[in-house]
């Protein structure tokens, strides 16, 4: 018999996993910009940028310190949010694990990377399209890792495998 999850485990659940899928996201894009990219090509931290981008825009000066703290805050309740979406989802439909996991980093990619997305609207590196191909596939290689390291870790905090039988949502 499948273990009943309620809501809120699976809410939390989905948060642990997303932090740790966040942290194969900067591990994938942190091999490909030393193995990868061009040094012009380096963008470091998207979120670190961000940071410091809006802190000069106010007027405000901040610490390297003050920008790794906020970026830090600003990326780990992205992916925590982006966990709690999946383990709330995937508990309460039942979707394949995997599917829901590449379904989520696809909107990541969408919300962030196109043209029409954050990082190029704020100056913080260019489309895909502007790009040497290599230069482009790095987040897109990121994000699969996302993708693929969330359902797994949700399973795995969960007590079962990536088998989507293994939790059940329970309203009660």
């Amino acid at each position: 018999m499948a273990e009943r999850m309620g809501m809120g485990e699976a809410a939390a659940k989905g948060a642990v996993a997303g932090l740790v899928a966040g942290m194969a996201i900067n591990l994938v894009w942190q091999a490909g910009e030393r193995f990868v990219l061009a040094p012009g090509e380096r963008v470091g931290s998207p979120t670190s940028r961000m940071v410091k981008q809006k802190a000069e825009a106010s007027g405000r000066t901040v610490s390297e310190a003050q920008v790794r703290t906020a970026a830090g805050a600003i990326y780990g309740g992205t992916m925590a949010t982006y966990g709690v979406l999946y383990g709330v989802v995937q508990t309460r439909l039942n979707p394949p694990p995997l599917a829901t996991g590449m379904l989520l980093t696809g909107i990541m990619y969408a919300l962030n990377f196109p043209r029409f997305g954050a990082l190029p609207r704020n100056d913080i590196m260019p489309p895909p399209s502007e790009q040497r191909p290599a230069a482009a596939a790095v987040p897109i290689v990121a994000q699969l890792a996302f993708g693929a390291a969330l359902p797994a870790v949700f399973a795995a905090l969960s007590g079962g495998g990536a088998d989507a039988a293994d939790y059940e949502y329970d309203p009660a």
